[in-house]
């Protein structure tokens, strides 16, 4: 038996005996009861969550707790004999937290007189052992968000750029999110689907610091998302939201008749220019010329003619007294700002969730959600990231969209055929879910499910080649002459036809999992938590060019199939002790590839003499059954990763807290098993048993997969302090500091942009050069040589002097540090040559600061605000919310051609500003309450100035001119600008 399975086997009974937890779905409510008069704790009283059948009774200290609590505001029910029964309403619960109520009971003569008392908010959070942010259903409806990565770029430490979430200087591929326990991560490429219905959620969470052993598979962060469950009323959120028709790029229309291709090829033009046909006079050239121009394809140039509109809406309630629903729904009808292949970006998410309550003790839970969209715009899926190589094989581009008015493919109809894809992602998740309570201190939870992603990148040819055919002659294809000669004149800049036909990209994805989860409140002072999760994957990728420009077939394929498997187990103690909380646990992450790889890299056929497989009375090359050859298999990997954390009252008004952990996070799956196809020159001419081949080891690009990768690894130290001053302003400060290593993704991320200076590329891959390659290009394989550091503090105040205004700032100030460490270099024995390690200063990256300022304000009114009209209050029940978010500008270097200095990152460019606004009435009929508002984004229409390079940029630097564009040589307004410019949106909604 293998080493690791051993340990493996004795880190599961060791869990196991310890006990086996929640996996961050619930709260607890915890507090002590006492006689009002003497100041005497009270045995034996009764402590309900009205509306449920949770409660508790106080032991002989007056302790109660009340384990296994959904997140949301409650009211807590304390009785007895003798005693006035005493409710406290607005008693909020958070998941993982411990919500204090106490209670001082009046004794009373008359039987059922009861007094109803709004709970006191806490001043500080006394059990926050690390860094967390809490978004709730209040915060969300207020907010002028639309989907979860915006709430959550609200907040300190987040970055959100192209739709993806980065936390505290992490890799977009570092996150995991959860859903009601289930991981929306299918580990191919280490996305994570994030369409969530936003009316869907009663609690969203944010982890970013060291957070507790039941995470895992992730480095910088957890998002945790708590969907509604009601069993009372009928209750319901339905809203519409509506941008109108518009530009909203900078810059002109690009159809607009005043545009250059129209200016500028006028009569004079065809006159000197016959367009390779001189059979046509320059009127029937300029005429065939302004037909062409005049008439493109109306799914591209109708793009500002479109509105984009949003239907979403979520209903929950009981059914029966034991069987209780949420249903959700969405639709968007999106609209790209820019011209594409698709008249629309679809996208929808259905989600159900049914609860049926044997009795109070025992629940099921069925959840199944159903989501996904159609894509010609800016890729939603990380296949074309930096950190995944930006490519997977082939020169294909991430997109269809046109974002410059004279690209070559502008009047392409469906615009880029073949250099740009279009997405297709369906992706389904189920879920069961057993919850018993064993007693009023312990609980278990069992959960089975099965998330399935269907994901496809490719280009629409069958519509493009049925209106212009290609044409072979030999192994050329060319155009057809009906669409080379009776369609375009010849102008380059409008006419060039490239591209690959034959190109697609498929990814089938099935993950099955189950977990067991043990929840028990062992001592009062002691919360302790473990369990085991299970996953089963069955993976099937493919990434293909089948088509050259010029040619029949291509070999660039890149594949991937296998049933891996992953394991992690851990165990948690939450100790509570006079205030303050201590977070220990440790965690066990295992993973198998299940894979096969070559037992020679360099020779993966065994077609040397002497190779293990090759036949003795063979020499170099083919061999009959060479398909056979031994192959190995890949090693299982296995790590323990302890946490820590402390939360210290230091008094009622001050408490530090402090935290510690190591993180393991498996590399995604197709950089362990994804293989470019391997293929012999002249094997499909069944070559000579003995000929000598040319081994092709990878394709036009992307990379080679490496079995032999290990868990990437960070450590994380946190310490902070929460402050409350005279009970008005809350501060919170936090520094920390992240180290990693073993990376396959070294790319930090900044406000301002990537670290890496002079390329995108963020992958940390190690060349393999062979005598076999073809040319002699090196084999690009991932390798753990990536490594990156972090270091920053955290202030956020949040003021608490009016309950109708809230007004939350935060600064974040980083440092971050990545670079490559390893080996850079790895030469096949034969050659003779010096294997080379990365040489320090040639691959770090230089410590590159960063500020953050976000200001988050909402004012509200109260619902009989301002003078009453026929009943009704104008001025009442209004909301606003104002969002400003500001970073100095990406530091970067240069120096003019006189300049002799050599000063790294001496310059920083112009600064990102950003406003978005959200007003809103709501109003109240009869128990609906209707709402209409209206959300801008980019409300002062700020322009963020792009960054050009070359000669634009020393032209700017010296004399402050911009550029001009280098097909028109007219002012360049549609590059200038990095941000969309003003966006407003219609709200109209209802709920009851």
């Amino acid at each position: 038996m293998k080493q690791s399975k051993v340990l493996l086997v004795g880190g599961i009974l060791f869990l196991m005996f310890a006990g086996v937890a929640l996996g961050g779905t619930t709260g607890k409510i915890s507090g002590q009861v006492f006689d009002k008069q003497s100041g005497e704790a009270l045995p034996g009283v009764n402590v309900v969550i009205e509306g449920t059948t949770m409660g508790a009774a106080t032991d002989t200290d007056g302790h109660f707790f009340i384990l296994n609590v959904p997140p949301g505001l409650y009211q807590v029910e304390a009785s007895m004999m003798g005693y006035t029964t005493l409710s406290k309403t607005e008693v909020r619960v958070n998941v993982d937290k411990t919500t204090g109520v106490n209670f001082d009971l009046q004794q009373s003569s008359i039987e059922g007189q009861e007094v109803t008392v709004v709970a006191e908010r806490p001043i500080i959070e006394k059990d926050l052992t690390a860094s967390q942010v809490v978004i709730n259903s209040e915060q969300l409806s207020q907010s002028w968000v639309s989907d979860i990565n915006e709430a959550m770029g609200q907040e300190t430490g987040i970055l959100i750029k192209d739709g993806m979430m980065s936390a505290r200087g992490g890799a977009f591929v570092d996150m995991n999110y959860i859903v009601d326990g289930s991981s929306m991560n299918s580990g191919v490429v280490g996305d994570n689907y994030t369409g969530i219905n936003r009316t869907s959620i009663q609690e969203l969470r944010v982890l970013t610091g060291a957070f507790n052993a039941e995470y895992g598979s992730a480095l910088s962060g957890v998002v945790d998302v708590v969907t509604r469950e009601h069993s009372g009323r009928l209750s319901g959120d339905v809203q519409v939201r509506y941008r109108p028709s518009g530009t909203y790029h900078w810059g002109r229309y690009f159809y607009s008749n005043d545009m250059w291709d129209w200016t500028n090829f006028d009569l004079d033009y065809w006159t000197e220019n016959d367009g390779g046909r001189p059979d046509l006079t320059p009127q029937e050239r300029l005429s065939m010329w302004q037909d062409f121009v005049g008439n493109p394809d109306p799914i591209m140039a109708d793009y500002n003619k479109r509105g984009e509109w949003q239907l979403e809406g979520t209903i929950s309630g009981g059914i029966t007294d034991n069987l209780s629903f949420m249903f959700s729904s969405r639709y968007l009808r999106g609209v790209n700002i820019y011209p594409q292949a698709l008249k629309y970006n679809p996208e929808w998410n259905n989600q159900l969730k049914l609860t049926y309550k044997f009795n109070p003790s025992m629940k099921l839970t069925l959840s199944g959600l159903y989501g996904g969209y159609e894509n010609a715009g800016t890729s939603k899926s990380f296949t074309h990231s930096t950190e995944l190589g930006r490519n997977f094989i082939g020169n294909r581009g991430t997109s269809t969209q046109i974002t410059d008015p004279y690209a070559f493919h502008k009047y392409y109809p469906f615009a880029r055929p073949f250099n740009g894809d279009m997405e297709y992602l369906d992706l389904m998740n189920f879920s069961l879910k057993w919850v018993h309570t064993l007693s009023a201190s312990s609980f278990y939870e069992v959960q089975a499910g099965r998330l399935y992603e269907d994901l496809e990148q490719q280009q629409d040819n069958s519509r493009f080649l049925a209106q212009f055919p290609v044409e072979y002659e030999g192994d050329n294809w060319y155009w057809a002459d009906h669409f080379r000669n009776n369609y375009v004149l010849g102008v380059g800049q409008f006419t060039s036809l490239e591209g690959s036909p034959g190109e697609w990209l498929t990814s089938k994805t099935a993950v099955n999992s189950i977990k067991a989860d043990f929840t028990s409140q062992v001592h009062k002072n002691h919360l302790v938590k473990t369990g085991i999760h299970f996953k089963h994957y069955d993976l099937d990728f493919e990434s293909i060019n089948t088509l050259y420009r010029r040619a029949k077939r291509g070999n660039l394929w890149l594949l991937m199939e296998g049933n891996p498997i992953e394991f992690a187990a851990y165990i948690q103690d939450k100790i509570e002790i006079n205030g303050m909380v201590v977070n220990a646990g440790l965690r066990l992450d295992y993973y198998d590839p299940r894979g096969e790889r070559p037992v020679d890299f360099w020779d993966p056929y065994a077609t040397r003499a002497g190779a293990e497989g090759h036949p003795e009375d063979v020499p170099d090359g083919i061999f009959p059954g060479w398909e056979n050859i031994p192959f190995r298999e890949t090693p299982s990997r296995l790590r323990l990763a302890p946490r820590f954390g402390i939360s210290h009252p230091i008094t009622e008004t001050t408490v530090l807290h402090f935290s510690y952990g190591h993180f393991n996070m498996r590399p995604a799956w197709i950089k362990i098993l994804g293989q470019p196809y391997r293929w012999v020159k002249g094997m499909d001419d069944e070559p000579t048993p003995g000929s000598t081949p040319l081994i092709k080891m990878t394709g036009n690009s992307g990379m080679d997969a490496n079995p032999l990768l290990e868990f990437e690894k960070l450590i994380e130290y946190e310490v902070g302090f929460d402050q409350d001053l005279a009970g008005l302003i809350r501060i919170d400060a936090t520094l920390y500091y992240k180290e990693a290593k073993h990376l396959t993704t070294r790319g930090l991320r900044t406000a301002t942009g990537t670290l890496t200076s002079g390329t995108n590329r963020t992958d940390a891959v190690t060349e393999i050069r062979s005598n076999s390659e073809q040319k002699g290009r090196p084999v690009l394989m991932y390798s753990n040589v990536g490594h990156r550091d972090a270091r920053g503090v955290e202030i956020t105040l949040e003021t608490r002097f009016m309950r109708n205004l809230s007004v939350r700032g935060s600064y974040d100030f980083s440092q971050n540090l990545a670079g490559l460490a390893g080996w850079r270099q790895i030469y096949e024995p034969e050659m003779n040559q010096v294997d080379r390690r990365h040489a320090g200063d040639d691959a770090e990256q230089k410590w590159m600061p960063s500020h953050r300022f976000k200001l988050n304000g909402v004012l509200s009114s109260p619902e009989t605000f301002g003078p009453q009209v026929s009943g009704w209050y104008p001025l009442g029940n209004w909301f606003i919310n104002l969002f400003t978010e500001y970073r100095p500008g990406q530091v970067y270097t240069y120096h003019f051609p006189e300049d002799l200095s050599t000063e790294q990152n001496n310059r920083r460019w112009k600064a990102f500003y950003n406003t978005n606004l959200f007003v809103n009435k709501v109003f109240h009929i009869s128990g609906v309450q209707p709402s209409i508002g209206i959300e801008v984004r980019n409300l002062f229409n700020y322009k963020m100035l792009s960054r050009p390079g070359g000669d634009n940029l020393e032209n700017y630097l010296r004399t402050g001119e911009l550029w001009t564009h280098p097909v028109s040589g007219e002012p360049d307004e549609w590059g200038w600008y990095s941000n969309q410019k003003r966006q407003v949106y219609l709200r109209l909604g209802v709920s009851f």
